[in-house]
């Protein structure tokens, strides 16, 4: 199994049930992309997806590129943070 950890601010957290954090667990990472983590917090929180269309994806502390989070790979203790504008 694998862990990765989500952060929530601003009116993702609102989104999120005021959570600041969750972990997700994966059965195999290795093949899990951070856009499949995207589509599970869709799935667990239905409020956030209009949050996500104007959030900023941060994945171990650096900013992706929206367009490429189906290139990125998730690994165990890995950290995503989701920042809205507001």
């Amino acid at each position: 199994m694998v862990q990765v950890k989500i952060l929530y601010f601003a009116s993702a957290r609102d989104a999120a049930s005021q959570k600041d954090f969750e972990m997700i667990e994966l059965e195999d990472g290795s093949q899990t992309t951070l856009q499949a983590v995207i589509d599970i917090i869709k799935a667990n929180h239905k409020d956030i997806a209009s949050v996500l269309e104007t959030s900023v994806i941060s994945f171990n502390q650096e900013y992706c590129d929206n367009e490429k989070l189906d290139k990125i790979h998730v690994k165990d203790n890995d950290e995503i943070a989701i920042i809205p504008p507001n």
